[in-house]
């Protein structure tokens, strides 16, 4: 099985340059909200084990809300965030990300502080990666190569059983041998591929190990602490809970 990982770069955008850069990568669109897969600056479409990625802006629009508490309020920077969510280890993907976008890279992280033209893209870029509190995947160890695989399949069976009526009339068992000598027909043609899976990597196998011994160990000990904490925990919620002032804005009529 492929384990799926992930890449978040998060850099702080240079004062003065966020309008420029969210201009750019408004040009990765080819529709609003719709990325074009082979845009000028990352062509998403050529990265095969790409399940999932988004480059946001981001600008807190909540800063003034701490002004209730009579606390001045803070002076945070622009940051870039940067996911990707694929197959396989990071590394290797990385090196496949730079190297088919390494232009396009380029021209993002230059709007950003601590980016210099001359800079390694691979190194900036894992030293820039933060490891996620928590990520989700729908499931695990299903590739990118293997749903689009199954898809075709699919479509494949579909249009076999639309193409012919005669398949109505067969018995479950019959049914079956004939879609598996269909199916194994257009594999010996090139027109349907179904790869093997892989095997796990072994570090990620003891990784997995390491949690599920680790973390019910780690509850076991903490438990007696978090019994005697429960009471003082529900006490100091509620207190927050009927003291802590509302911040519940207006709508904007506009």
């Amino acid at each position: 099985m492929t384990p799926q990982a992930d890449l978040t770069v998060l850099v702080p955008i240079a004062v003065g340059r966020a309008d420029d850069l969210r201009k750019l990568l408004l040009s990765m669109n080819r529709l609003p909200g719709i990325v074009d897969p082979e845009n000028d600056l990352i062509p998403f479409g050529r990265l095969e084990e790409l399940h999932f990625a988004r480059l946001v802006i981001l600008d807190d629009q909540t800063i003034q809300d701490i002004s209730v508490y009579n606390l001045p309020q803070p002076q945070y920077p622009t940051y870039l965030a940067f996911f990707f969510d694929f197959d396989g280890p990071l590394d290797i993907f990385l090196s496949k990300l730079v190297k088919c976008a390494d232009t396009g890279l380029r021209r993002i992280f230059s709007h950003c502080e601590g980016f210099s033209q001359g800079a390694d893209l691979f190194v900036w870029m894992k030293q820039n990666h933060h490891e996620p509190a928590t990520t989700y995947v729908n499931w695990r160890g299903r590739t990118m190569v293997q749903i689009h695989e199954e898809e075709a399949l699919r479509s494949a069976i579909r249009g076999w059983i639309d193409a012919d009526s005669s398949h109505t009339e067969l018995t479950p068992q019959q049914l079956h041998h004939e879609l598996r000598a269909f199916i194994a027909s257009e594999q010996r043609a090139g027109k349907l591929s179904l790869s093997a899976e892989q095997p796990t990597p072994f570090s990620w196998e003891v990784k997995n190990l390491a949690n599920l011994v680790a973390i019910p160990l780690l509850l076991l000990i903490l438990l007696p602490f978090i019994v005697l904490y429960t009471p003082v925990f529900l006490l100091q919620l509620r207190h927050r809970e009927r003291r802590d002032p509302e911040i519940a804005p207006p709508p904007d009529p506009a």
